[in-house]
This record gives C-alpha cells, structure tokens and sequence, in this order.
C-alpha cells in the first residue's frame, strides 16, 4: 500500500477490533509468537495496536516494541497507548514499508491483521 487509508475508515476499524478482540483475546494469538522477556519486536502494521499491551507483556522492561504503520493515527495511537500505559519501550514508526532499524536487530516480527 503507497498511501494510507482515511481516517473515518481507520475509526471504524478502532471499533471493530474492539469487537474483534473481546470475542478473540490477543494474548491468545500472540502465543504462536513465542516472545520472551527482553525481545525487540516489530509490530508491522500495528494499525490499532491491539497487540501492544500483551507484547509488552511478554518482552517485559527488557524488551522493545516497535510499532511501525503507513497511517498517522495507527502511529499516533500507538504511541497514545504507550504513555497511557507508561510503556518506555514502545517506539512508534510512521513508515509505509523501510523500518529505518539496523539489520539483524528484530527478534520477532509481527504480522498480524495487516491485509484488508
């Protein structure tokens, strides 16, 4: 995707993966992952960032999140999640594909709900 969708679209999907969420915890799906405590992940395609609170979780204070999206509000909200949370390790990316992270320094990368 070159650009990213409105904002209006983005509201509608914060509400449905809300939805989404209560019917099918993250935290379940995060264990195909297979994240330890002080991890660097990538959370490619953050969108909502419905992963970051279990993610950070599991990486614990030793750990990295890097949230990376091509929309603005995904960035912003992921960062919004972090402070609301007192996440120090969360790092938003606003980016729509090149990480600007060095080579070999993500442990797992994350996927997850990026096609629509």
């Amino acid at each position: 995707m070159d650009r990213p969708k409105s904002t209006s679209y983005f509201r509608i999907m914060v509400l449905a993966f809300k939805l989404r969420d209560w019917l099918s915890p993250r935290e379940n799906v995060l264990k195909e992952a297979d994240i330890k405590s002080g991890f660097r992940v990538l959370d490619y395609g953050c969108g909502t960032g419905s992963y970051i609170l279990h993610t950070a979780e599991l990486v614990g204070k030793s750990g990295m999140i890097y949230a990376l999206d091509i929309h603005p509000s995904a960035t912003q909200r992921a960062t919004q999640i972090a402070s609301d949370n007192n996440l120090a390790n969360v790092k938003a990316i606003q980016s729509g594909c090149k990480t600007g992270l060095p080579d070999n320094s993500i442990d797992v990368t994350l996927l997850y709900d990026t096609f629509h």
